[in-house]
């Protein structure tokens, strides 16, 4: 039985993956969790359980955490949400238009329960927001770009000083006990 054959059993779910380039390099639970994924606004524990994970809320989120570390994931993902972007019609053009529609409307002086003219300067002020992040005017990432050497000379560094150094990494690979 073929991926899209094997994954429509239940509502048809499949439909949307037989043209994705990645959907016959994902398991069935991992279809599911990246339509579900894109489907409920990106809830990483909620597409996990109706991707049919199991488990409390901490191991559902733990899950998603780990299907989103996956290439084929994240690259399904970006794919879907393209796709699903461009038949909604949605393009950045039309985004930043609402924007600046949103914000024209928010300086609308408009009456409040007491008959009082306000605008609403928090719409105004998120439109600007999103429009500077868009521009990526607040970002909280810097973006480094060259060569990094990772070579060092250690051959004066002294051999307990390196063996410390290896314990710390080797129990740093291990994880949290």
């Amino acid at each position: 039985m073929d991926f899209v054959a094997s994954w429509s059993t239940g509502e048809n779910r499949l439909m949307k993956f037989k043209d994705l380039e990645h959907a016959g390099e994902l398991t069935i639970k991992q279809a599911l969790f990246v339509e579900e994924y894109v489907r409920n606004g990106m809830n990483g524990g909620e597409a996990a359980a109706a991707a049919g994970y199991n488990g409390n809320k901490a191991t559902l989120y733990n899950q998603a955490r780990k299907l989103l570390q996956k290439k084929v994931v994240r690259d399904a993902l970006a794919e879907l949400t393209r796709k699903s972007m461009e038949s909604a019609n949605i393009t950045v053009e039309k985004i930043l238009a609402d924007l600046e529609l949103a914000k024209s409307e928010a300086m609308i002086p408009k009456a409040d329960a007491n008959g009082n003219m306000k605008r609403e300067l928090g719409s105004f002020l998120k439109a600007t927001e999103l429009q500077g992040k868009y521009l990526k005017m607040f970002s909280d990432k810097v973006e480094i770009t060259g060569n990094v050497s990772t070579s060092h000379d250690l051959s004066n560094v002294p051999s307990e000083v390196l063996e410390r150094m290896l314990k710390l990494y080797e129990q740093s690979a291990a994880g949290p006990k």
